[in-house]
């Protein structure tokens, strides 16, 4: 095993447990793994900034890649000192409003938004968990408005995946954000 692999294990196992937990709905492990399908085309900076991306995460509030950013520093700069966390900091920062100051974090933006284009079914499921998340937080209604206004600022979007790797991808989200635009505003 490379000496990048055996880190990058590591990590793993240190940040799943934190991904963990009953208010973890969407934004939980599963979440974490669907990059991994995509695993081999991150480089090793691109990996640390996805494992640690959601590691703090509190629906409503406006710090989690904040802090999110700080602790992979802290742990990273512990344990791997060789590592430079600048460009992985501003990586997760760029996943707080899915705009990617490098080219580094334009990947992880298409990765972080790939549950938008998976078949309806499992989309609208993964929405539903993500509305869950934020429900508890901000009650129905103003989760209701919130996830409404979340559809929009996508869909008015030229493209939600930027990357060549995901640009066939934007269609079918498209296509699966006007379908949950239309069940929430007859459910809610």
């Amino acid at each position: 095993m490379s000496k990048d692999n055996k880190m990058l294990k590591n990590i793993k196992e240190f940040v799943k447990p934190f991904y963990i937990g009953e208010s973890r709905k969407f934004h939980n492990w599963s979440h974490i793994k669907s990059a991994f399908d995509v695993w081999e085309r991150l480089n090793t900076e691109q990996k640390i900034a996805w494992l640690f991306h959601d590691i703090v995460y509190l629906p409503g509030s406006n710090e989690n890649e904040q802090q999110s950013a700080n602790f992979m520093e802290k742990y990273i700069n512990e344990n791997y000192p060789e590592i430079d966390t600048y460009k992985i900091k501003n990586m997760i920062l760029d996943t707080k409003y899915h705009i990617a100051t490098s080219t580094d974090s334009i990947i992880l933006m298409d990765i972080d938004m790939l549950s938008f284009s998976l078949p309806y079914g499992k989309f609208l499921e993964l929405r539903k968990l993500a509305f869950s998340e934020y429900k508890s937080f901000y009650g129905v209604d103003k989760t209701a408005k919130g996830t409404i206004d979340f559809c929009n600022e996508f869909l008015n979007k030229d493209k939600i995946f930027v990357s060549k790797d995901f640009d066939y991808l934007n269609e079918r989200a498209k296509r699966n954000l006007n379908s949950y635009l239309i069940y929430l505003k007859t459910t809610y």
